[in-house]
């Protein structure tokens, strides 16, 4: 499955005052899959940072896109900024969470006999 993730980028900081998009150096893609029995949340991977370019530098409107093509039913999906003095901006909230493709199957019928 595939997973085409479209971040919108934040206009203001934390402490609500405006953020400039000539601000923000850079945007990172970032998953946690699901793995085991019982599946349990594995590490947080990060997919990609894309950093701003040009003159002036800024993120192009391809770097606010990444397809995963390795999407996986429960995996969660979250990005993040980091503005130009490198301060980390928080997770997108809230996280995006792959679905499952299909329903899982019913349980069988099981029957015995006993003597």
């Amino acid at each position: 499955m595939n997973a085409v993730l479209v971040a919108t980028l934040p206009v203001s900081r934390q402490d609500g005052t405006a953020l400039a998009a000539a601000d923000i150096a850079s945007i990172t893609f970032q998953k946690t899959s699901l793995s085991g029995s019982p599946p349990v949340a594995g590490p947080q991977v990060t997919l990609q940072t894309n950093t701003a370019s040009g003159s002036p530098a800024a993120l192009q409107p391809t770097d606010l896109t990444f397809t995963d093509s390795a999407a996986a039913p429960g995996d969660n999906y979250t990005a993040f900024v980091t503005d130009t003095q490198r301060h980390i901006g928080l997770p997108s909230s809230p996280p995006l969470v792959a679905p499952a493709v299909a329903s899982p199957p019913a349980a069988p019928q099981l029957a015995a006999t006993f003597t």
